[in-house]
């Protein structure tokens, strides 16, 4: 797939006027600017990196990354469901306005549909390609695919390229190639955390032994299994003992090891080759995971902070502020502005996110504070520093105060009914503009169907 693409990029290179100056030849040296890389980890929930406070070894790469750079306490996914969530960080769009909810919708004939990224909006690849840098992407999840849109402004895209390792060694084969002739904008989209949790050795067990008996021969469950065994726990007919969850969550510690151990081969390779140091390297997630703190296991359901709390860790070039935390509120949505603007390109109008590139380069910074939307179908969450408001129709609206029950223990609507009918205005409103934003489908292939399934979302 590399050979069969590569032509392409010299003649983009020379067709965009800012880049006569970054193509390599007799005498001229690649543009300066720094490379920008985005590492996504699918279903990675922030609790669980050492980083923000969680005891066990599960990240000591993305920990040290951490320590080099700016960590972001309070960043809010766009939706508990990848397709969603990813749109949001493409374009800066809330949910309400870019029209991307569904991506196992039962068309007509039986086939299964899914919405598309509308080529109307201008997505962060192709901001940062229009603004001189070579994009390129891995993805490795059936929700996020080329013939979806996703693949929109990448000058490259490996459509469901395999597995970490995989992704790892392309993308650093790939840089080695390109790297020389312009700054590079990457994004990396990892899928292995996602259940059903099944690490390779020798990460199987790093946490706790594999016992005799696994619940639902779990350290190796058939994916075919997995929506069943998730719709019988979730349905009731099956209690999970605190045992049979200690394992679904040691499972899942594992494969955010790793996930890590190529976190850091990444980032060892650019230090190896004097790229780190001019690299914004931001690690993130799309959404978390539920073990039942909420009577749910899994995700794509009501935000709660374990499925909605996600990490988000910026390394700036010469590691710029260093060890700092951000503890102000921030969503994906504020991905696109602020990273068009650290790379010189002018932000388009009317996104819902705002540039928080103040607040990585400078701790004194201040911006207003704003609200941020969680969505998810007929779902809409709304989030403020403090208050977190929830309202599916036909469920009683659900409020929390979430500077003394984070844990989301309490509805307190009937004590702050003000709080609520404010956020409830915000939520009628975007219910009336998502109306107006709905996405075209497209119908799914086989491939793409047989991907889902096994992911447990068919």
């Amino acid at each position: 797939w590399v050979e069969a693409r590569a032509w392409l990029l010299p003649l983009a290179l020379l067709l965009i006027a800012p880049l006569g100056a970054y193509v390599a030849g007799p005498g001229r040296a690649r543009d300066p600017g720094p490379d920008v890389l985005v590492i996504l980890l699918d279903v990675l929930r922030a609790d669980r990196l050492g980083c923000y406070g969680y005891e066990r070894a599960t990240s000591p790469n993305i920990d040290a990354l951490a320590a080099d750079g700016v960590l972001f306490e309070n960043v809010v996914a766009a939706s508990t469901y990848t397709k969603t969530s990813i749109a949001s960080i493409f374009t800066g769009l809330n949910a309400h306005h870019h029209g991307v909810f569904t991506g196992t919708h039962s068309g007509g004939r039986g086939a299964i549909e899914s919405d598309l990224l509308s080529d109307r909006f201008t997505t962060l690849a192709e901001g940062l390609f229009g603004g001189g840098l070579n994009t390129s992407a891995w993805v490795q999840n059936g929700h996020v695919r080329e013939y979806l849109g996703y693949a929109q402004g990448f000058t490259f895209y490996a459509d469901q390229p395999g597995d970490a390792e995989v992704i790892t060694e392309q993308y650093l084969e790939w840089q080695d190639r390109w790297a020389d002739v312009a700054p590079t904008f990457t994004y990396l989209h990892m899928l292995d955390i996602h259940g059903p949790y099944d690490p390779p050795a020798p990460f199987l067990g790093k946490f706790r032994a594999v016992p005799e008996h696994p619940l639902e021969s779990l350290t190796r469950i058939d994916s075919d299994a997995w929506s069943a065994f998730k719709a019988r726990v979730r349905s009731g007919e099956q209690v999970l003992s605190d045992g049979d969850l200690q394992q679904l969550e040691d499972r899942y510690d594992e494969l955010i090891a790793y996930v890590d151990h190529w976190v850091g081969r990444i980032i060892d390779d650019l230090k190896a080759k004097g790229r780190y140091d001019n690299t914004l390297i931001m690690v993130l997630s799309d959404h978390g995971e539920a073990f039942w703190e909420h009577d749910f296991i899994g995700h794509s359901w009501m935000p709660y902070e374990e499925v909605n709390h996600v990490p988000m860790i910026i390394k700036l070039p010469a590691s710029q502020g260093a060890g700092r935390r951000v503890e102000r509120m921030l969503g994906h949505v504020d991905i696109v502005p602020t990273l068009l603007e650290f790379a010189g390109v002018a932000v388009p109008p009317g996104l819902d996110g705002e540039s928080f590139l103040p607040l990585l380069l400078d701790p004194a910074a201040q911006l207003e504070p704003r609200m941020r939307f969680i969505e998810y179908y007929g779902m809409i969450g709304v989030r403020t520093e403090r208050w977190k408001y929830l309202d599916l129709p036909g469920h009683e609206p659900q409020l929390f105060d979430l500077t003394v029950d984070p844990g989301e223990l309490g509805n307190c609507l009937a004590e702050y009914p003000e709080v609520a009918a404010q956020l409830q205005v915000a939520v009628d409103h975007a219910r009336a503009e998502r109306k107006q934003g709905k996405a075209e489908r497209v119908v799914l292939d086989e491939d793409t169907v047989d991907s889902l399934k096994a992911l447990g979302y068919l």
